[in-house]
């Protein structure tokens, strides 16, 4: 017989009766997410005014504390919830730290999940932190998000089914917001193509000393250390850990990890990569770029040069190539989450307080302020205000951030709202974009308490000599006739157990 109903697959009688059965099963929940939405909108949230309390390291030039933020006073508003904010001191983590001893615990904690040992299964556990899937009738929007993004679902909930936190999301996927600049001016005056290769990028790096009289014709900030593989990741290999396919792997012992250091040997030997590498810093890299001593650079401050630095694609071994390891971004932005603890008196206030972050009018407060302040509507589109783009009293866009709108927590962020993500920076991204996908990139996975604590112990010790090595081998500092004796050592400080405890957590995640 036909079906009546459309999108029905099959034809007997007990097949479209329970076809009819799931049907409305997702109309009803269909109806009760529209419903909860509704009055998740509904303004305020509370018919009495509630007072919620809020732990969270700040620290300003311009304001003293998130009270004077004016996009949190405008939530107060809307919402009718109060903040009191709590700003520890000191060490944050030691103050959360503190805080979990005393069973002194505030309504809402922001960015101290990965200081508790277990993670977000011990906080609900231990009854620190309530459990949210508890709490779904009162969060429409974020399980919206979360239904309609897989990925992001995936990265939120725990291994063992557990939403713990309310996460800072991108629907939006942010793509690598950082790489290699290069003069275009010195390019041009020497004939030279844009380099994507490693030889490519050798042989312009050469033409920089020996034509342009670069005394440091690369150079970078001692911080990255090439911990987002923007060399290595040449050779399809991370600095660390990594996966392929499924399969984790640990990088300084992988043969293509020697044909990397030998190359950083090679430039570092031939004056190409900066002498002081290790040293180097932001105000240094500045004066270099300024008095023409260097070509290839991370970044550059300078309005002298926006118009002669370009950004420069990830660098490859054949032409063509598509890189899968280098900077790239999660759907969520860790350690920018919030969570409930069980002292919260008002648990449901907090899930609606929180939740209406990630509706229309969240989405529009968090990521751009409250309108005739940080931002005019132009033409449709949010525009922000000279306070923000040309601010009197000379405050950087990035401070501006934390004072009239938001830039971390618990939000729908959309990359795009920041307010120095100028064109030329839009540009920038799509050519670090350009030749890689991040797919060897490890994803957010989570240890268990056991895991974490075996992980911690073996990898202290690993990291260390890792770095020390390397660095020495790249210096010239260790003959390349101790490389072997190096990679055996790592094996015997016990990699391989902490590889599995890896390996673990990456099959627990994909199976979530």
């Amino acid at each position: 017989m036909d079906c009546l109903f459309v999108g029905c697959p099959v034809t007997t009688g007990k097949d479209v009766l329970d076809f009819m059965k799931k049907r409305c099963i997702a109309l009803i929940l269909g109806i009760m997410l529209l419903s909860f939405s509704a009055s998740a909108e509904t303004l305020p949230i509370v018919d009495e005014p509630v007072t919620l309390t809020y732990f969270i390291s700040f620290s300003s030039e311009i304001i003293q504390t998130l009270e004077e933020n004016t996009m949190y006073q405008e939530l107060e508003r809307l919402t009718g919830v109060d903040i009191e904010w709590i700003h520890p001191a000191g060490d944050a983590q030691q103050a959360f730290q503190l805080m979990i001893a005393s069973n002194d615990l505030p309504d809402l904690v922001e960015n101290c999940m990965s200081y508790y040992t277990g993670g977000a299964d011990m906080l609900v556990e231990e009854g620190i932190a309530i459990r949210l899937n508890d709490y779904a009738e009162y969060m429409p929007n974020y399980l919206g998000i979360l239904e309609e993004y897989p990925d992001i679902a995936k990265e939120v909930y725990t291994d063992t089914g557990n939403l713990v936190a309310f996460y800072c999301v991108q629907t939006t996927q942010e793509p690598p917001w950082d790489g290699m600049r290069i003069r275009q001016d010195w390019l041009d005056e020497l004939g030279l193509d844009m380099p994507t290769t490693i030889d490519e990028l050798t042989e312009v790096l050469r033409a920089f000393k020996n034509e342009m009289g670069a005394t440091v014709p690369m150079t970078s900030y001692d911080r990255w250390k090439d911990q987002y593989g923007y060399f290595c990741g040449a050779w399809d290999i991370g600095p660390g850990f990594y996966q392929v396919d499924g399969e984790v792997r640990y990088g300084p012992v992988q043969p293509e990890y020697r044909e990397y250091v030998e190359t950083m040997r090679m430039w570092y030997e031939e004056g190409l990569y900066d002498p002081e590498y290790l040293t180097r810093s932001s105000a240094s890299i500045q004066e270099l770029i300024s008095t023409n001593q260097t070509g290839v650079f991370n970044e550059s401050q300078d309005p002298n040069f926006t118009d002669i630095k370009v950004a420069m694609p990830y660098p490859t071994l054949e032409e063509g190539a598509t890189r899968h390891y280098s900077l790239w971004n999660t759907h969520t932005k860790n350690a920018n989450e919030v969570f409930i603890t069980t002292a919260c008196e008002n648990p449901e206030v907090a899930v609606q307080w929180l939740d209406f972050h990630y509706s229309d009018q969240g989405y529009m407060l968090f990521n751009y302020g409250v309108e005739g302040i940080s931002y005019e509507m132009v033409d449709g589109e949010p525009v922000f205000t000279d306070l923000i783009m040309n601010n009197p009293n000379g405050y950087s866009r990035l401070d501006l951030c934390y004072v009239h709108k938001w830039h971390q927590g618990a939000y729908n962020r959309d990359y795009m709202a920041y307010p120095a993500m100028t064109e030329e920076y839009v540009k920038e991204m799509d050519v670090w974009a350009s030749n890689t996908d991040g797919a060897y990139v490890m994803p957010p996975i989570t240890m268990t308490s056991d895991e974490g604590s075996t992980y911690a112990n073996i990898m202290s010790d690993i990291q260390t000599y890792v770095d020390k090595m390397t660095n020495r081998f790249i210096m010239g500092l260790e003959p390349m006739e101790n490389y072997d004796a190096f990679v055996e050592q790592i094996l015997s400080m016990d990699i391989e157990a902490a590889q599995e405890v890896q390996q673990a957590a990456l099959d627990r995640y994909n199976n979530r």
